[in-house]
């Protein structure tokens, strides 16, 4: 086992990212006193004073094929909980899928990334797919910001008294190395039983991704058929006017891959664009991702792609001829009989503007204004007569957020959660309202300057990552429409088929 100690780096994860391509052994261990740049699950930000922390990535060269590797991910849950009982005496709790508790409150957090090799790369990368694990344990916060005091925690506070780093890192690395050989020697099975006595949801009501239900169990499957809950499911049986479409809407950030029985979309996901990932890599992952809902790659009749990353569309044709079995529809910057552009240049509206109109005048009729809060914040318009006629963009909210820390030395990176008032108390509040606040007032603004240019009774339809985050804040959005691109593309699909 090699450890490196680091004063300060932006993220453990992407310096043991870097050390693994560069040929570092298995059981690498990065520890940092500060990173700038953390984070954690769907990109939040994990932000630590320097020293109160224990801050750690172990880079796991992992043995069997990728749709087994989810079980590192409890491997990890319990190392941390085990390390917290030798280290501390402290009793942790286990939430689904990352984070450790004491009591309800948050004391660590688990970050499980993966990365494959490059297609023709040669040299130390060039091996098998690694698993960077990343750890934070707040270990001698006495306080926290406003927005987690009430959700978040430490050893500290929790006994009185300080806790080495050095004590906890070495009791945290023994744990990993005994349950990851227990994963590989003995299988699933013992890793998800001693999970479950831990865990702290089972028989309580959650909510994931919207989706509100008492939780069962938790199963990390290798075949097609069972479900999270470990439930046998089966994909409904479809007449024969029924299509499964696999869509994927491609942005500069996120990409969002849903499937269509017929109209109706059955199941999404949000991941993170990676313009380095090949074919094969897609392939594979949107594979593993369709088989955890039971559905199987020759059940899918067609693919429609959305992308305004160029660089990735040649990949994205490649993995759909290769892994499905048929030449995907695309939607092309400025073409389309579905949408009139009414504007100076047609060839330069995106795919992205294409698709969200189409849906949305589909689906609550022109004229109307979509408001995509995305890695930008786009506005798009169409007007009575079902023409797109232009819009606006502006940075988005994360961008700018991001802007502001890196050129603001004393700023930091704060949860961009609506604060009870515009007024901010401190720091973190401060920068909430600003974000928050700030957006939702250009929301409004731009929008009552476009509808009065605008004739009829606009309708004003939020989407994209952030459109939930604002709406309950801009007086200004009627609707809110998270798979807006999505359907767009089944419509275009649909109509190009000629039905």
């Amino acid at each position: 086992m090699t450890i490196v100690h680091l004063p300060r780096v932006d993220s453990t994860q992407s310096t043991i990212f870097d050390l693994a391509a560069q040929g570092a052994s298995d059981r690498t261990v990065v520890v940092a006193d500060y990173q700038a740049a953390g984070r954690g699950r769907r990109g939040r930000a994990w932000d630590a004073a320097p020293g109160t922390s224990l801050l750690t990535s172990i880079l796991v060269r992992p043995r069997g094929t990728p749709e087994r590797w989810g079980g590192y991910s409890l491997v990890s849950a319990l190392a941390v909980a085990d390390a917290l009982a030798r280290a501390a005496s402290l009793s942790a709790r286990l939430k689904w899928p990352n984070d450790v508790l004491v009591g309800d409150r948050k004391i660590a957090g688990i970050l499980l990334e993966s990365r494959m090799p490059a297609a023709g790369v040669a040299g130390p990368a060039s091996g098998p797919g690694v698993i960077a694990v990343g750890i934070g344990i707040n270990l001698g916060q006495r306080e926290f910001p406003a927005s987690l005091a009430a959700r978040a925690t430490s050893v500290l506070r929790e006994t009185e008294r300080i806790v080495d780093r050095d004590a906890m890192l070495t009791a945290l690395l023994e744990a990993v190395d005994g349950w990851r050989a227990c994963l590989e020697r003995d299988g699933l099975a013992p890793i998800r039983a001693r999970w479950l006595v831990l865990a702290d949801t089972i028989g309580r009501r959650v909510s994931v991704d919207g989706i509100t239900g008492v939780k069962l169990a938790v199963h990390l499957c290798r075949r097609a058929g069972r479900t999270a809950s470990g439930d046998t499911a089966s994909w409904p049986a479809r007449s024969e006017s029924s299509d499964v479409l696999l869509v994927l809407e491609v942005g500069n950030t996120n990409t969002k891959v849903g499937v269509y029985d017929g109209d109706r979309l059955r199941v999404s996901w949000r991941l993170t664009t990676r313009r380095e990932q090949t074919a094969d890599e897609y392939g594979m992952f949107i594979e593993t991702l369709l088989r955890s809902r039971a559905v199987e790659a020759r059940q899918i009749e067609g693919v429609a792609i959305s992308n305004v990353v160029p660089p990735i569309q040649q990949t994205l044709e490649w993995m759909a001829e290769k892994y499905f079995n048929v030449s995907p529809f695309c939607v092309e910057p400025g073409v389309t009989n579905a949408l009139p552009l009414a504007v100076d240049h047609p060839r330069e509206v995106g795919a992205d503007r294409v698709i969200m109109c189409v849906a949305a005048s589909a689906l609550y009729g022109p004229p109307l204004i979509v408001v995509d809060l995305g890695t930008t914040t786009r506005f798009d318009c169409v007007n009575a007569a079902g023409e797109f006629i232009g819009g606006a963009i502006a940075p988005g909210i994360a961008i700018s957020t991001e802007a502001l820390v890196a050129r603001a030395a004393r700023l930091f990176r704060v949860e961009l959660v609506r604060p009870k008032e515009a007024i901010g108390r401190n720091t973190v509040t401060n920068i909430q309202s600003g974000v928050v606040y700030g957006y939702a007032g250009l929301v409004d603004g731009l929008v009552d300057r476009m509808k009065a240019e605008m004739a009829g009774k606009r309708k004003v339809i939020a989407t994209g990552g952030n459109a939930r985050r604002i709406a309950g804040v801009a007086r200004s959005l009627d609707q809110v429409n998270e798979d807006l691109g999505l359907e767009g593309l089944r419509i275009l699909w649909t109509q190009a088929r000629g039905r």
